[in-house]
C-alpha cells in the first residue's frame, strides 16, 4: 500500500512541475491610428504573431476592412469595423499576411492599407513586447500617429491530469508455521 501511494504521489509532483515549467503566452494589443496618410503612402509593413490584437483607432470617418487580395481590391473584402477602436485578434488561418484597408472612398488608394506579417508565437512572459509599425505622416486635421501597445497576458493551458486509483490489496494471513 505505501508502494502505491508513493506512486501516487510522485505522479502528482509530476504534473505540477510539469504545469510550473509551462510558458506563459504574451498577446500584444497593437494599436493603430488609422488615418489617410499625408504622403499617400501605404503604412509600413507591421508585424504580429497569433493571438495578437490590432485595434484600429480614428477620429474622421473610416472603416477597416480585410482585403484578402493585399491591395485595395475590394473583392471578398469582410468587414472588421465601421466605428473607432474596431479590433482584430490573429488566428493560426492568419499565419502569412493579412491586409487591412479603408474602403470609405478613395482612402485605401491614398495609403490608409496595412499589411501585417503573421506568425506562431514565440515570445514568453520575460519578454517585452514589439512596437505598432510607425504610422505614415499624419494630415493636419487629425493627431498624430502614436504607438501606444499594451500586453495581456494568456494563462497556461489547463492541465489534464489522469486520476490515480489505488486498488485495495487482499491481505493474506502470515503462515505461522
Amino acid at each position: 500500500m505505501l508502494e502505491h501511494n508513493n506512486i501516487a504521489m510522485k505522479f502528482i509532483l509530476s504534473l505540477i512541475s510539469i504545469s510550473l515549467l509551462a510558458k506563459t503566452i504574451v498577446a500584444e494589443v497593437i494599436s493603430v491610428e488609422w488615418f489617410v496618410p499625408e504622403s499617400g503612402k501605404p503604412y509600413p509593413n507591421g508585424a504580429a504573431q497569433v493571438n495578437d490584437t490590432v485595434k484600429f483607432r480614428w477620429e474622421a470617418f473610416h472603416n477597416v476592412y480585410i482585403h484578402p487580395t493585399g491591395d485595395c481590391s475590394k473583392d471578398g473584402a469582410i468587414l472588421v469595423g465601421d466605428q473607432s477602436g474596431a479590433e482584430y485578434t490573429f488566428t493560426a488561418d492568419d499565419i502569412g499576411t493579412v491586409t487591412f484597408a479603408c474602403d470609405v472612398g478613395q482612402h485605401c488608394k491614398y495609403g490608409q492599407i496595412i499589411t501585417y506579417d503573421v506568425a506562431l508565437p514565440t515570445s514568453t512572459s520575460t519578454e517585452s513586447p514589439s512596437q505598432s509599425p510607425p504610422a505614415p505622416e499624419s494630415p493636419a486635421t487629425e493627431s498624430p500617429a502614436t504607438a501606444s501597445p499594451t500586453i495581456a497576458i494568456v494563462p497556461p493551458a489547463p492541465t489534464i491530469s489522469t486520476p490515480v486509483s489505488v486498488a485495495p490489496t487482499e491481505e493474506k494471513p502470515l503462515d505461522s508455521g
